[in-house]
């Protein structure tokens, strides 16, 4: 009888080894399983509905597939955010905030060169070569910052979202603070463009230090002044 049991158990062991129990599937991942965030009421939309990308999905590069990083970026926008808010696409499409009218082809007519139908038709080179490729390279990178088109510098308080996310979607301290959408834009957001000697002088009182550059960052109690902004500012009333 032992050498029996034996033999039974040793018949059962190998069964177990040539036949593994079934594995399950891998399991099918959501967004929220890997990206923390908080969605107002009205846009507490499945995140491919503007981010695209797939839904369930088996790993990360499984859910990246055609994945738009920035949708309310003005070369996608009418895609995205114009599913639901097409009157809005249509009366962002004619505003300067985000066509530039009258600015860019001012400045290349000034340097003789043919104007363009819009900021996305600027040249972005690696090298430069032309006077053509120089003046893009300047509008892009130094004119144009500021507008829907590029998120901004690198200041705590001067970076912000590209397209309908530069003024409804809250930016602060070099980074978008939360994925909760404002119908109505806060100062704060403003600001990230709006500051210094133009609408931040004359709304807030912010005035750029006339300081000459060896000069321009006073100590404050031993200490440099903050630079949110990239610039310091007298206080006006």
């Amino acid at each position: 009888m032992r050498v029996l049991g034996w033999s039974i158990l040793g018949i059962i062991l190998l069964l177990c080894a040539c036949h593994p129990p079934h594995e399950p599937p891998p399991s099918s991942l959501n967004c929220r399983d890997c990206h923390e965030l908080t969605l107002d009421e009205k846009h507490n939309l499945p995140c491919t509905r503007c981010h695209r990308g797939k839904e369930p999905a088996t790993s990360k590069e499984d859910a990246h597939q055609g994945l738009l990083a920035a949708p309310a970026a003005p070369a996608v926008m009418k895609k995205t955010c114009g599913e639901c808010h097409p009157q809005k696409i249509k009366e962002l499409s004619r505003s300067p905030h985000l066509t530039l009218a009258g600015e860019i082809n001012t400045v290349l007519a000034a340097f003789g060169l043919p104007p363009v139908s819009s900021p996305l038709s600027l040249k972005e080179p690696a090298e430069i070569h032309t006077l053509e490729e120089l003046v893009h390279d300047l509008l892009r990178r130094r004119c144009l910052r500021c507008h829907l088109y590029y998120e901004g510098d690198t200041y705590a308080e001067t970076r912000h979202g590209l397209g309908c996310a530069a003024c409804h979607l809250p930016f602060g301290e070099g980074g978008m603070l939360s994925h909760t959408f404002l119908a109505t834009p806060p100062d704060r957001n403003c600001l990230h463009c709006h500051y210094g000697n133009r609408v931040g002088f004359d709304y807030y009182g912010m005035f750029e230090h006339d300081y000459p550059y060896a000069f321009r960052s006073p100590l404050i109690g031993g200490e440099l002044p903050p630079r949110p902004w990239g610039v310091e500012f007298h206080e006006m009333q």
